[in-house]
């Protein structure tokens, strides 16, 4: 199951929801492909956005519209765990302290927010990239990602199985993230693209906007020497659900994150690595065909 993706049509600067104040403040970001244009910050948010994503400003002309409204206070019933829900190509992400609702068709997208410099979180926009990434056959893994001779290993495993490890022992290669890796759906293959949203190796993890063709996936397990396993796709998808951030308690979420990994799983070899921590990983990776 896609989400249907259909070009905005052209809208005037003086009318509509999204329509840009006559000062604008915006800023443009690109994750995966994806070129975010936010407006509505305000002056303080601006400048924490700047911050906080520079490695991911960009020039380029916007494909999807996030308009910011900050709100003073919030009504109960507040939900403890982020919610997904999308019906008839409309999105309602509820978090703890935030809201986005909008038409998946235009990628028009309202956000609800604190009084926060830090109104756009890594966690709302994390979850506004896996679903339109969806729409692409993509999705955002809970993986690390490293660059090993112009083509990418992706990493994937729960908290504790050893990503930021191996992202620390890539050395001079690139690495795209030790958290969360984008994957998206390019002609016949695949490619692993940085994001960043980054984990317990801290914001030297997501300096670089790269992306990279996708060798493979591994799903780590830590051990005292170096083996691998190759998966049937169906084992490949069963690993990888659990793993894709998204909340799954819509039904329309879940057959899509299905789909998408039932293809990716039937073009891009998955592995299972037991692996100790050091050097030599890349050299025994070498060897895996």
């Amino acid at each position: 199951m896609r989400i249907p993706i259909v070009t905005p049509t052209r809208r005037a600067r003086s009318s509509g929801p999204m329509a840009v104040p006559p000062r604008d403040r915006s800023v443009h970001l690109e994750i995966a492909g994806l070129v975010f244009r936010v407006v509505g910050a305000t002056e303080p948010s601006l400048t924490w956005i700047k911050e906080r994503y520079r490695p991911f400003l960009s020039g380029k002309p916007a494909q999807v519209w996030l308009r910011m409204d900050t709100q003073e206070a919030w009504p109960r019933g507040r939900p403890p765990q982020p919610r997904v829900d999308w019906k008839d190509g409309t999105l309602q992400i509820k978090m703890l302290a935030c809201r986005a609702q909008g038409s998946l068709a235009t990628k028009q997208i309202r956000l609800s927010v604190p009084a926060l410099p830090t109104a756009l979180s890594p966690s709302l926009l994390r979850l506004l990239c896996s679903i339109l990434l969806l729409g692409e056959g993509g999705f955002l893994l809970h993986a690390s990602g490293v660059v090993q001779g112009h083509r990418a290993w992706v990493f994937c495993g729960p908290p504790e199985a050893g990503k930021t490890t191996i992202a620390r022992l890539a050395g001079e290669r690139s690495v795209l993230n030790d958290e969360t890796v984008a994957i998206v759906k390019r002609g016949q293959g695949y490619m692993a693209y940085a994001t960043p949203f980054f984990g317990e190796g801290g914001p030297v993890m997501a300096l670089l906007n790269s992306r990279a063709p996708l060798k493979g996936m591994l799903f780590l397990h830590k051990a005292e020497r170096f083996s691998h396993r190759r998966l049937r796709a169906s084992e490949a998808v069963e690993r990888a659900f659990s793993q894709v951030f998204l909340p799954k308690n819509d039904r329309a979420v879940v057959a899509a994150i299905l789909d998408a990994l039932a293809d990716f799983a039937g073009r891009v070899p998955c592995y299972d690595l037991f692996f100790a921590p050091h050097p030599d990983l890349w050299g025994y990776l070498d060897g895996i065909d």
